[in-house]
C-alpha cells in the first residue's frame, strides 16, 4: 500500500488543466484529491440521463434544480456525477422577482 500520497486540490486540478497537462479529450474527475480517469459515455448512457432528467422534471418542476453531469466543486474533488438535484431556497425577500 502507498502511504506517501499527496493529494491535490481543486485549484492545482484547475491550473493544470489551464497549463494542458490533460488532453481535451480525456474524461477526469477528482475524487479526494486523487485523479481518476472515467468511462467513456455512449449512447445507451446519455439516453438513460435524458429520461431520468425528464422524469424527474415531470415529477418535481420548479422545486428543485436537476443538473446532469455538471461539476460540483467541493474542497478536494470536482464531481460530476451523472445527475444531481437541489432544493432551491428562495429568501423570503427575494421571491418578488
Amino acid at each position: 500500500m502507498l502511504t506517501n500520497i499527496r493529494q491535490i486540490t481543486v485549484n492545482e486540478y484547475h491550473k493544470m488543466a489551464e497549463m494542458g497537462i490533460f488532453h481535451p479529450e480525456e474524461r477526469l474527475e477528482l475524487i479526494s484529491g486523487q485523479i481518476i480517469k472515467m468511462a467513456a459515455k455512449g449512447t445507451a448512457h446519455e439516453a438513460a440521463i435524458t429520461r431520468t432528467q425528464r422524469i424527474f422534471n415531470q415529477r418535481l418542476g420548479d422545486r428543485v434544480l436537476i443538473r446532469t453531469q455538471s461539476p460540483i466543486k467541493q474542497i478536494l474533488q470536482l464531481l460530476k456525477p451523472m445527475l444531481w438535484i437541489m432544493k432551491i431556497i428562495i429568501p423570503n425577500h427575494q421571491k418578488s422577482f
